[in-house]
């Protein structure tokens, strides 16, 4: 599929520490992996169960005829200080949001943002920027 003028290539949107290299799994990334879908499908479920976060190709479809994409990078260093900055707060107000919504809910919340905290410290997630501009 041919780039649009200003995107990013593959390279610049790879996660920190990963060439895109194949490397050979042992049990240890199997056994991650599975508590990775564990913990995502619970997010899915129980904190957000109707959110759908598009992803960067469907946003690219979506623009197209309408927005030129000027510029796309990838800051996972920044979704690691937002989120690190939401558990805290989750943690630190507890009682409080239990009081609002429940226990576990509360509880469902801060497992969603560690979890989330830890795919973008291991580079499953990041977050992607995108500029667009009106054709």
């Amino acid at each position: 599929m041919a780039r649009l003028p200003g995107t990013a290539t593959p390279q610049q949107l790879a996660p920190h520490g990963r060439s895109g290299a194949r490397e050979r799994l042992g049990l240890k990334d199997i056994l991650g992996g599975i508590k990775n879908v564990r913990e995502g499908l619970h997010a899915s479920r129980k904190v957000y169960p109707e959110c759908f976060l598009p992803t960067r190709d469907e946003l690219t479809e979506a623009s197209r005829g309408l927005f030129g994409i000027v510029e796309t990078r990838s800051d996972p260093d920044d979704g690691v200080a937002t989120v690190r900055s939401r558990l805290e707060k989750a943690e630190a107000h507890r009682v409080r949001g239990a009081e609002l919504i429940g226990e576990g809910a509360v509880s469902d919340i801060i497992r969603e943002q560690k979890t989330a905290l830890r795919f973008l410290r291991e580079g499953h997630f990041t977050v992607v920027r995108m500029v667009f501009e009106k054709v």
